[in-house]
């Protein structure tokens, strides 16, 4: 759908803002919502904004001294987190609570005072006012912001008939669109789930059906070829953790770093650039990845979305392997090949999370865990043949992965481009009504 201008615009020389219709007007936050007053209340549940809605969170969690410093949040009032946002720039940290809570007095709490204002309108208009502008306030090494920052930016205002049909038009669409995001969701899912199936049969039982069983002895894997042996990683090649550079060592050039946003299933990303001056790589020579390493991170994206694996092709490229990765450098017993399938397997993820540390801030695994995880090791012929197997079974699959997620990124930035074009009035949500 085109976003066409139909009317006639006015400037507003606010950037995030633009141009809005003549009968739109601005006005400062501190003249819409109103700071409220904190009001102790923990007899109510407790809970928190997670990415524009306020919701629910465990409260046999927080310690009860904690709790007792929370703030009341009612349906129909404003959160706003305000803090560490230079750290998060991806969530959303506005919402008009639907539900009666109890929150962290770090948040601030907003009521609206405007009786020309529509507070389903506001809170679209607040998510634009989130993702275009609010992260660009504040101060300090934890960028935090108070109702006085955001009370001082103006917003447009239509006349509030238009904001109600605004608001109302927006619900009925994103229900729709976040309808079809669950839906390509689930699709990526249910392909994921039948790539683990399709590697697990592979690289637990082997490829021919008649193969002749034994029991393994460990529950995670149950029956296993015969003539297979199992032996823990770190007798089938070598592990490396990754080295802590400092933030202040890094360049704009020279030697590329390795990090945790760089491994995606399947391919390194190097989106994310970072450097490290020449010097470095032969102080560092033992840090360094080298082309056909098997490198996975060993923090909180395994936990939240799974491991995250890729075999290293990095040409003549210097590459040094930064903290909270790790590299594994099989032998001449172990395919890399089928090692990358292996770690996608249930007996691997079995084995990996009862290895995982969650007593710290938060959950790793270090690369002498990551030794002791036994793998199935069958003749290095025949794990050849099944890494080709698999290659040649997993292409259809991972492909409607990526649609699926591609169709995911294409509803979001619709989703985003309608909310920003009809708050901003840079579409009249007549034209699409009628």
């Amino acid at each position: 759908m085109p976003f066409t201008i139909s009317r006639t615009l006015k400037a507003t020389n606010i950037g995030w803002i633009g141009d809005i219709p003549s009968a739109w007007t601005l006005k400062k936050i501190k003249f819409v919502l109103m700071e409220k007053v904190s009001i102790k209340a923990s007899d109510l549940q407790s809970g928190s904004i997670s990415f524009g809605e306020v919701v629910e969170k465990d409260d046999e969690s927080i310690p009860i001294e904690t709790k007792n410093s929370y703030q009341e949040v009612n349906a129909g009032e404003f959160l706003i987190n305000p803090i560490n946002l230079n750290y998060d720039l991806k969530s959303l940290r506005t919402a008009l609570s639907k539900i009666d809570v109890c929150v962290s007095p770090a948040y601030i709490v907003a009521q609206l005072v405007d009786e020309g204002c529509d507070k389903s309108f506001l809170k679209y208009l607040m998510y634009q006012f989130d993702v275009s502008h609010m992260k660009t306030l504040g101060a300090g090494v934890r960028q935090t912001i108070t109702f006085k920052d955001i009370g001082d930016c103006f917003i447009p205002l239509p006349p509030i008939e238009e904001q109600k049909t605004i608001a109302l038009y927006l619900d009925s669409q994103i229900e729709k669109i976040d309808n079809l995001i669950k839906l390509q969701e689930q699709l990526a899912i249910h392909s994921i789930e039948k790539r683990r199936a399709i590697i697990n049969q592979a690289v637990t039982k082997g490829l021919a059906s008649s193969i002749e069983m034994k029991e393994s002895g460990f529950e995670w894997l149950g029956a296993v070829p015969k003539h297979w042996q199992i032996k823990p990683l770190k007798y089938l090649g070598k592990i490396i953790s990754g080295y802590a550079f400092k933030s202040e060592d890094f360049t704009d050039s020279g030697v590329r770093v390795l990090k945790i946003a760089n491994i995606q299933t399947d391919y390194l990303d190097w989106t994310d650039d970072s450097y490290l001056p020449e010097s470095f790589y032969d102080r560092h020579r033992d840090f360094a990845v080298k082309n056909n390493d098997v490198v996975f991170a060993l923090t909180r994206p395994i936990i939240s979305s799974g491991l995250k694996a890729a075999i290293a092709t990095i040409d003549d490229e210097k590459v040094l392997l930064n903290q909270r990765n790790a590299i594994f450098r099989p032998s001449e017993e172990l395919d890399n090949n089928y090692l990358y399938y292996f770690l996608f397997s249930e007996s691997f993820k079995c084995d990996f999370e009862n290895k995982i540390d969650f007593t710290g801030q938060q959950p790793n695994i270090s690369a002498v865990d990551i030794g002791n995880i036994k793998i199935l090791l069958p003749p290095i012929f025949e794990q050849k043949e099944i890494a080709l197997h698999l290659k040649d079974q997993l292409i259809k699959v991972d492909e409607l992965v990526k649609k699926s997620r591609h169709s995911v990124e294409l509803l979001k930035e619709h989703r985003a481009s309608l909310i920003s074009a009809l708050v901003t009035g840079k579409i009249d949500v007549k034209n699409l009504v009628n």
